[in-house]
């Protein structure tokens, strides 16, 4: 039992510490029992203005009170500082507690532990804090799950908890009550605790909000400026430095962490007189260092302009006598502006932690490296993951040799401790609400452990020893550890985006930020030349490519552009310089695994490329000749030596590729690591098998699926004897002996796994959840040896495979090859080698057949890419059975479709289309698609020169004869007064099927008001009775059916295209801390202590978690074309048809349980008379055929009745606006279908480009479904790549739609 000392009365008034704010003084504990719990040094951290002081004060008359304190505020510091301020004038212990979602309740009252073989418990800060009456600072309410705070509440309110070990807490009034009864011995024998009377709860809820503290910036909307750190910086202000240049490094605001909008505000308020910031920037640059008394001092100069010139000198505490070595492995080019960016950083670094902001491939790393390198410090590599909890952060609860739960620290302390550099990489990649733990690190250089160790800077641990006059030890066993004053902080991040908006306006006062740009053109070109040695014609061709990518107005093209980042451009420049007969072309489409992209982004790429010439298109033959000692493919040759363990050398069947086996040797010299991408099936597997084989290399194997772990790509934990014991993964075998790692499936695995690749292929360097580490140094505890190598498999990204982008995640640290099928001389070559007895002609045909089958996948017309490994399952069957029969055969393969109708029947036409008999039913499977023939109408000029006089429907004629002129009949041409086409002054068009005689434009228009309004009314009549025409129709399914019945088969392949959208949030996320479910293999511990919450199961995000991204379904808008021009050129080329069809496909594609699950969707139309016309509602979308049927025919109703004019533009931006302000969708659509008649009425195309780039969150596109002349084609060429198509007939839609769907994934 724990025994508590009774000092609650000991508590007097005194100005020990605090002078008097007003007329209160707080209540200061003159006899504190630990001192080093006292905060030190936060009350000159505060500016000492009245606000502070009256927030000060009100917290000590709470304090006097004996209330509970609540500080709610902006996202910052100042509430931490204001209540630790409060603390120290009044020296009273602190308890500090950093919330995140991770928290448990274990956390907050008790933890079991394993000592000597025995289950004790250990009390945790709240407990802690009542029984010694300290004061309870809960850090991050928000952060917290909601289940978890509830476990206080009888402490806050009653001042009572009930404790695991048995003990029960009592407010102070009744233990000294009951203590009456009996002795205080007695109440602890029995469990009661006394709970101190002046124990305070200070919580302090950090609020994520957008407001400036300036009041003209509190208009703006454009987050929350961290004034409280400006003091942070002021070393550093001085003519190097303006304050103007330090603005960035507080407030990263072109980051991505604003909208654009909310930059242009914030530009246009630095750029005001008023506030009168010196906007000089010195290129500076290092003149020399010396190393003295453990500090670094660095004396930099620069100037600007010509005559003006700034000079600075900063230290660092370094543990270093010198600056380190060059390290071989990375290429730091000096231009200007890198060393002024280094310069920047280095400065950075004398006040506090660093953050480097930029795209992949732009250089963070080297810089951080070499920063470290000037400093001469030793870094330690902390790669951060999302599923990264707030413990593995800081400490990670393992079990020693004897069984007993110990805790180790994470590599962030372990560099804290000893001084080192940590580079955090993936500031991204973590929860803002467990990022959000570091504040206290970064802003006040202390931090509390999980295990209540506290670790405090060197200056605060020197004020302990000097006031308790104790050695370091004594003041290390009371859980104080000093942190190392040459520690420091570089975190790595990419920029915030719209979809993952991390750098919060609580993380922004965490780190001094600077942004790593791309080399300038003329900077990135001299690095190719100067490092690689390629020539510059061939250097500034590919870095000039580059900056057009980066800089185009295409945001397709713009996404392309992080595939040609400096480092890829630098690999790309190796393979050149080292094999100069490549083609710099073909190497640069590698790099982007241009195989993959949409069509239409492939041709906008290849005219970018103009400059490269083109490859050659010859099929090179490829001689392999391997000895003992060597090893030649093609013209590529490299020494091997025999396998050490020949057993785990794969021997596989192989029989293509030989030309991609070349390229791969040539880039295995280089000392690169392989990625493999392409369809399933197409032999990935088989070629890193033979390759491996020829090489004579090891090979350890690992396949990845959704629910692979970190744990079980590196090191899995297990207990044994009740220890915690890890057993090595494939990777560490491999990093260890120098085999090749073979990851399959590496696309299956969530990307924030495979991340963690990242660290140990570009620094060697990666810490095992054991605390091992793999790394290229000699005291390594697992050194990596120099043969190890990874080889990655993974399908193509997007549909139909669907699996996580690793090529986009990780793709840069590899050199990437595209497979695809082999040729059809290797495929028939490979079947021959499975079935030597099968027929010739049989293998030709098979071979034809998967080669047309693949054709009509790449083309969007069948679903799935069937491969080589269908072919080989065929004639397998084929060779072993031959008794069976083709059509057996080939129905072990294409039966999966037989469920589907129209699947089946594309199938099926294939297969008899090469003489492959399959017994199909003809009243199942039609064989034939029907075919829709429109025959074309002649048209032609004419003069009236008759007045009009009264508009009118005008006489039917049972004949249907052709009218031309006059004002008699209805459906006439080139008259007046009547419905028809061609004419003036009629109330609508009206078509009977007949040849034009066109009016011109001018005497169209020369019509009286009069005239002209009375048609007008009578169209709205017409349309009115139209529309409830359309609703009491007696043959809905028979005119239903003339619109589907010919596009029956596009609208399967649209239905399967709409289910097989991939939602951009994950599937479903991991519930950690539960009673049930799957055990977690990071709760071993906790559950060998007994501890219940220790499982963890699969459930959808919930709306409310902070951090996690909603499963929200996709949102699209079809923008129909409801003009005049629709109905009156539909006789030319079926315009109108086709867009009726192709909404009828639209509407039947997407209606499936699934598809609408993940689509909402509408239609709205646009017209001369309207720019919104709602066709199809979100919330009324249509379910039956009745209901599709009005929605066509209201479509095409409107061009008939509607008067000329053209909405198109306004209409688009209606409908962005309206699609950007929908929160609930996981993306955006906007398919606007048009007859591109945009001239006719004087609009520039331009206009139409300007609102399809309106707002970036909705992803857009033209389809153009009509054209007079080459109209449709001007447009095309006029609007960005990917975004504008044109479409025939309707079965080209779903090939369409999937182009367009894919490259909206290049944006991601």
């Amino acid at each position: 039992m724990l025994r508590l000392s009774r000092n609650g009365r000991n508590w007097k008034r005194s100005l020990v510490k605090a002078k008097r704010i007003g007329d209160v003084s707080p209540l200061v504990k003159a006899d504190a029992k630990n001192s080093e719990l006292i905060p030190r040094g936060f009350a000159r951290l505060l500016d000492h203005s009245s606000d502070s002081l009256r927030h000060i004060q009100w917290l000590w008359k709470k304090d006097i009170l004996g209330q509970d304190s609540f500080l709610i505020g902006p996202p910052g510091p100042r509430k931490r500082w204001l209540a630790l301020a409060s603390a120290e004038l009044s020296n009273r212990e602190v308890e500090y507690l950093s919330l995140s979602r991770d928290t448990t309740e274990t956390d907050i009252k008790q933890r079991r532990e394993i000592t000597s073989g025995n289950a004790v418990y250990k009390d945790a800060a709240a407990i802690r804090a009542a029984v010694n009456g300290r004061i309870l600072i809960l850090d991050g309410i928000e952060r917290c799950e909601r289940n978890v705070l509830p476990v206080l509440n009888n402490l806050l309110e009653n001042r009572e908890v009930q404790l695991e070990d048995g003990r029960f807490l009592m407010a102070p009034s009744r233990w000294d009550h009951l203590v009456k009864t009996g002795t205080p011995e007695q109440m602890l024998e029995a469990g009661l605790i006394r709970v101190d009377d002046k124990k305070e709860s200070l919580n302090k809820l950090l609020d994520v909000g957008y407001a400036i503290n300036s009041p003209e910036a509190r208009k703006l909307g454009a987050g929350v400026f961290p004034v409280d750190m400006v003091s942070r910086l002021s070393p550093l202000i001085n003519e190097a430095h303006t304050a103007f240049s330090l603005f960035d490094r507080l407030y990263p605001y072109e980051s991505g962490m604003l909208t654009d909008s909310s930059v242009k505000s914030v530009s246009g308020l630095l750029a005001s007189d008023k506030l009168d910031l010196p906007r000089e920037r010195h290129q500076l640059s290092i003149q020399n260092m010396t190393f003295a008394d453990d500090n670094a001092i660095i004396n930099v100069s620069g100037k600007t302009g010509i005559m003006s010139k700034a000079e600075d000198s900063f230290s660092l505490p370094s543990t270093a006598l010198s600056s380190g070595v060059e390290n071989p492995d990375r290429i730091f080019h000096p231009t200007g502006g890198r060393q002024h960016q280094l310069v920047e950083i280095l400065a950075s670094l004398s006040v506090g932690d660093v953050a480097l902001i930029g795209n992949r491939g732009v250089g963070k790393q080297t810089l951080a490296n070499e920063a470290a390198r000037i400093l001469g410090q030793k870094t330690e590599p902390v790669l951060l993951y999302q599923d990264m909890s707030a413990r593995d952060l800081l400490q990670q609860r393992v079990t020693d040799e004897k069984g007993d739960t110990i805790w180790r620290y994470s590599p962030l302390v372990n560099a804290a401790l000893e001084g080192r550099i940590a580079i955090i990489d993936g500031l991204d990649r973590l929860f803002p609400g467990t990022l959000a733990l570091l504040n206290q690190l970064t802003q006040d250089r202390e931090i509390s452990l999980h295990d209540g160790t506290r670790l405090v800077s060197a200056g605060t641990f020197a004020e302990m020893l000097s006031e308790q006059k104790i050695s370091p030890a004594d003041l290390n066993a009371k859980g104080i550890i000093e942190i190392h004053p040459a520690f420091k902080i570089i975190a790595l991040a990419e920029p915030p985006t719209s979809k993952s908006q991390w750098l919060t306006s609580e993380i922004v006062p965490g780190f001094l930020w600077h942004q790593v740009s791309p080399f300038p053109q003329n900077d990135e070109t001299s690095l190719l030349v100067q490092s690689l040695g390629i020539e510059q014609s061939v250097a500034a061709d590919m870095t000039r490519f580059a900056h057009s990518l980066r800089n185009s107005t295409d945001p397709a093209l713009r996404s392309i552009a992080q595939s040609f980042s400096t480092k890829q451009l630098i690999r790309v420049a190796r393979r050149v310089s080292e094999y100069p007969s490549l083609n710099v072309r073909e190497e640069l489409q590698r790099a982007a695994l241009t195989n993959f992209l949409p069509l239409s982004t492939q041709e906008a790429l290849d005219r970018q490329m103009n400059a490269f010439p083109a490859p050659s298109s010859a099929i090179k033959s490829t001689q392999i000749t391997s000895t003992p000692e060597n090893l030649t493919i093609g013209s590529v040759s490299c020494a091997i030596t025999p396998a050490r363990e020949p057993t785990k050398v794969p021997s596989p069947l192989f029989y293509h590729n030989d030309a991609v086996l070349e390229a791969l040797l040539s880039d295995w010299i280089l000392g690169e690591h392989i990625l493999l991408v392409g369809n399933q099936g197409v032999g990935k597997n088989k070629l890193a098998d033979r390759f491996l084989e020829l090489l004579q290399r090891e090979r350890e194997y690992i396949q990845l699926h959704r629910d692979t772990t970190i744990q079980q790509l590196t090191a899995s934990p297990a207990l044994k004897d009740g220890k915690l014991v890890y057993e090595d993964s494939p990777l560490v075998k491999a990093c260890l002996n120098g085999h090749v790692l073979v990851i399959d499936e590496a696309d299956k695995a969530p990307t924030h796994v495979t991340a963690i690749l990242r660290s140990l292929l570009e620094c060697g360097h990666i810490r095992l959840p054991d605390g091992r580490v793999i790394s290229k140094d000699d005291d390594a505890d697992i050194k990596l040896h120099p043969d190890f190598r990874i080889l990655a498999l993974a399908n193509r990204p997007g549909f139909p495979f669907l699996g996580n982008d690793f090529f986009g995640a990780c793709g840069d640290s590899f050199s990437c090859f595209a497979i695809n099928n082999p040729s059809m001389e290797s495929e028939k070559k490979m079947l021959r080698s499975y079935a030597p007895d099968v027929d010739e002609h049989i293998l030709d045909r098979l071979v034809a057949t998967f080669g047309e089958l693949r054709s009509l996948a790449d083309r969007g017309q069948t679903q799935y890419p069937y491969s080589t490994r269908e072919a080989v399952a065929i004639v397998k069957h084929f060779q072993q059975y031959p008794e069976d029969g083709l059509q057996t055969a080939c129905q072990n393969v294409f039966d999966f479709d037989i469920y589907n109708e129209e699947a089946s029947k594309q199938v099926l036409e294939v297969l008899m289309r090469h003489g492959i008999p399959i017994n199909a039913r003809n009243d199942d499977i039609r064989l034939a698609a029907e075919l829709r023939e429109g025959d074309a109408r002649l048209e032609y000029e004419r003069h009236s020169g008759l007045d009009t006089d009264k508009p009118k429907h005008g006489k039917e004629d049972p004949k249907n004869e052709p009218h031309v002129g006059g004002n008699t009949w209805a459906g006439g041409t080139g008259g007046r007064d009547t419905a028809g086409l061609g004419g003036k002054g009629g109330p609508y068009r009206l078509d009977k099927g007949h040849d034009v005689h066109q009016l011109s434009d001018e005497e169209k228009a020369d019509v009286p008001e009069h005239v002209r309004r009375a048609a007008r009314e009578q169209a709205d009549a017409a349309l009115r009775d139209r529309l409830k025409e359309i609703n009491m129709s007696k043959h809905d399914h028979e005119a239903y059916q003339q619109f589907r019945e010919p596009i029956r088969n596009d609208i399967t392949n649209m239905r399967a295209l709409f289910e097989g959208l991939q939602a951009k949030t994950k599937e479903r996320e991991w519930l950690n801390n539960q009673t049930d479910g799957e055990l977690d293999d990071n709760k071993l511990v906790e559950g060998l202590v007994g501890e219940k919450l220790i499982y963890r199961r699969r459930r959808e995000p919930d709306n409310n978690d902070q951090g996690f991204d909603n499963q929200k379904p996709k949102r699209l808008t079809i923008l129909a074309d409801c003009s005049a021009s629709m109905y009156r050129f539909n006789g030319n080329d079926q315009r109108l048809t086709r867009q009726l069809e192709s909404l009828c496909m639209v509407m039947e594609g997407l209606d499936s349980e699934a598809a609408r699950n993940k689509v909402k969707w509408d239609i709205v139309g646009h017209s001369g008379d309207h720019r919104y016309i709602p066709l199809s509602l979100v919330e009324n979308m249509p379910r039956t055929d009745k209901e599709r049927l009005k929605v066509l025919q209201e479509c095409a109703s409107h061009p008939q009745f509607c008067f000329p004019g053209d909405n198109t533009i306004e209409a688009t931006r209606e409908q962005i606006r309206r699609l950007a302000a929908d929160d609930e969708a996981d993306e955006r659509y906007l398919i606007l279908l048009t007859d591109a008649n945009l001239e006719r009425y004087g609009i520039p195309i331009k206009y139409l480009r300007d609102a399809l780039d309106l707002d970036q969150s909705v992803n857009t596109c033209v389809i153009c479904i009509g054209s007079l002349g080459d109209q449709a084609e001007r447009m095309k060429s006029g609007l960005p790549a990917g975004r504008s198509y044109i479409v025939k007939e309707p079965n080209e839609i779903p090939a369409i739609l999937r182009t367009f769907f894919q490259s909206t994934l290049l944006k991601l």
